[in-house]
């Protein structure tokens, strides 16, 4: 399993000649570029869970209208580190907290040198009998980090990870303009607690959002929604893809996570002094079903949401936090239907954060709109005869998946196994399934009846009309093609035919087999 990719002045394994060459690098410049591994959380539109949130009760949460990627760790001290040796040489907006070297719950970055020439690392925290080095801590989650801190470091990759002074081009300006809440800190890096909090409340994302702290509905996405959830989409109640309560015991087989298990806090904890924090993806089992770790336990985590600090009702005055924590109960922060909150100023040895990036292009997106769905299929589809096979063109070079110089029958079922993935499934969707549904089924049936035409006369059809071979009709391929597939109850799961269901399927294939059985069928 691959873990976060943090490369940080003489922090290498000796004897590897790659890791050698990472050193001599990193000493060479005071930090390295940080790389976040996330996942990809597709299913754009998708409908919001119906638990009802037991602070304030709301409900509808997870609505994103298009994919996206979530960090799949919680950022870590490590890459922390090298955001902090980028950037914070000064530190005049306070993006390191004392607490993170000497408080025994801290991550233990330590700064060293002076006011212009601080540099980061984890050579002398408080724990260094028990373990200090960057292999001890590097991979363990940050902690004593803001929201505001979070969104300088979101706005820090956002402008590809320069290095210089806290500024425009560096932290205050990218996903989240800072700029009114750069001007309220003090030379010695104090401010006004309650005019920096009412103002970083104010603060949103910005339309062209490279990197960005997750919304609430993109955290709680990510967390519990499940795509091929047995029965239909839908969401669990935590972050496992399970609604059974989870063990907080390391690798134990699978449903894990790091929290205290004990009748008070900080008793039974999965892991004790000096760490308290497991290492990103320690849980090997136990990711989301998008395959995101650790959004059960270890640090809450910051996400952009406004919440009333006093109960329903009250001014929205402080920023969401989900996911419980190494100390708190099982039942205090990991399930679903529990939102924390904090001011956004709040630096806490509990408070961590994950990142959201846009999606990157995908080849199924033929129009760029975030999703691989009806436009893309139909767009192909209208291309020509692609049972005969189109030669490519500068207009349907896109089209070409498999790159053989022509779009033909082949790219279909590329673009069937990549829309399928891109939106979170593990096999290709199947021809015959007219509406993406997953499940090939009467209702598919009866839209192909509709629009039979073999000759090709009536069209052009679309994919969901039972276009399925792209060949301008709807023909006797057509319905083959929907009476293999044919799987009422959902194709991802072993499923049969009601009875009365297979019978009236396939009597009408027969039907329509016979000499003119097409006709009573025709769309006009």
């Amino acid at each position: 399993m691959s873990k976060p990719k943090s490369f940080l002045c003489c922090w290498g394994t000796p004897g590897r000649a790659l890791a050698m060459i990472a050193v001599v690098l990193a000493c060479a410049s005071d930090a390295q570029a940080v790389s976040i591994d996330t996942v990809t959380v597709g299913n754009p539109g998708n409908a919001g869970d119906t638990q009802i949130m037991t602070i304030d009760g709301t409900t509808g949460y997870g609505v994103v209208g298009e994919s996206y990627s979530i960090g799949k760790y919680e950022v870590t001290a490590g890459q922390y580190t090298e955001f902090l040796n980028a950037v914070a040489k000064s530190d005049p907006y306070g993006l390191y907290n004392a607490n993170m070297d000497s408080s025994s719950f801290g991550c233990q970055i330590t700064r060293n040198g002076t006011e212009g020439s601080y540099t980061y690392d984890f050579s002398g925290g408080t724990t260094e009998s028990s373990g200090s080095t960057a292999e001890d801590w590097g991979n363990r989650p940050v902690n004593y980090v803001s929201w505001g801190d979070s969104a300088r470091f979101a706005n820090w990759l956002h402008n590809d990870q320069p290095t210089g002074p806290q500024g425009l081009g560096t932290t205050e300006d990218g996903a989240y303009d800072l700029t009114a809440t750069s001007g309220l800190f003090n030379p010695d890096g104090s401010y006004d607690g309650g005019m920096m909090s009412a103002t970083l409340q104010s603060v949103n994302r910005g339309t062209d959002w490279k990197w960005a702290i997750p919304s609430e509905d993109e955290w709680y996405k990510a967390a519990y929604y499940d795509p091929d959830k047995s029965g239909g989409a839908g969401y669990w109640d935590y972050a496992t893809g399970t609604d059974s309560v989870p063990s907080n015991v390391l690798n134990s087989g699978g449903n894990n996570a790091t929290f205290g298990n004990g009748p008070v806090y900080f008793e039974d904890l999965t892991i004790d002094s000096p760490f308290y924090r497991t290492e990103a993806g320690a849980h090997e089992n136990s990711e989301s079903p998008y395959g995101t770790f650790d959004m059960m336990g270890n640090v809450l985590e910051w996400n952009e949401a406004l919440i009333s600090d006093s109960g329903a009702g009250g001014p929205l005055d402080a920023r969401g936090l989900r996911g419980g924590n190494f100390y708190h109960f099982p039942d205090n922060g990991l399930p679903s239907e529990d939102r924390k909150h904090f001011s956004p100023v709040d630096e806490r040895f509990h408070l961590g954060f994950r990142v959201v990036t846009r999606a990157g292009p995908v080849a199924c997106d033929f129009n760029s709109d975030s999703s691989c769905n009806f436009s893309d299929i139909n767009e192909m589809l209208a291309s020509g005869d692609l049972v005969a096979g189109v030669p490519t063109t500068a207009a349907t070079e896109k089209f070409d998946l498999v790159d053989d110089n022509r779009v033909d029958d082949l790219d279909i079922l590329e673009w069937l196994s990549q829309a399928a993935s891109e939106n979170g499934y593990g096999s290709p969707y199947l021809r015959g399934d007219s509406e993406l549904d997953r499940d090939v089924d009467l209702t598919d049936y009866n839209m192909l009846v509709a629009h039979f035409d073999p000759t090709g006369t009536y069209g052009p059809y679309l994919w969901e009309h039972g276009n399925f071979y792209g060949d301008g009709q709807i023909d006797l391929g057509d319905y083959n093609s929907l009476a293999t597939n044919f799987s009422p109850l959902g194709y991802d799961i072993a499923a049969v035919p009601e009875p009365a269901a297979a019978s009236l399927f396939i009597g009408a294939v027969l039907l329509l087999a016979g000499p003119g059985g097409h006709r009573p069928f025709r769309h006009r």
